[in-house]
């Protein structure tokens, strides 16, 4: 029963670091595609050029609210982030009656 448990944290553990692997790459991705450097993002944002690289890396999790800043900054949704996949678009219309 205890290597169950230990199974099912390791599994999530991994999950969590990909999950932060993914949001590091879509704004270090989003950040290059405006033409900022590392350090010019950090300064905006007000955390130090190492912390943001971090994040970008996934060695560490942006608290929400740093994480809403750095989307203002770039702007983007925070969704954008943190969304896994590509964004689904739904075109409603209404019936012509």
């Amino acid at each position: 029963m205890d290597s169950i448990h230990l199974d099912e944290g390791c599994m999530r553990q991994a999950h969590q670091q990909r999950t932060l692997k993914n949001i590091g790459s879509k704004i270090r991705a989003e950040r290059k595609r405006l033409g900022l450097s590392l350090e010019a993002l950090a300064k905006i944002v007000g955390v130090s050029k190492m912390t943001l690289q971090r994040i970008e890396t996934g060695a560490t999790s942006p608290s929400i609210i740093l994480l809403a800043e750095v989307a203002y900054h770039l702007k983007r949704p925070v969704e954008s982030f943190i969304r896994e996949g590509d964004a689904k678009v739904v075109h409603l219309r209404k019936n012509r009656q």
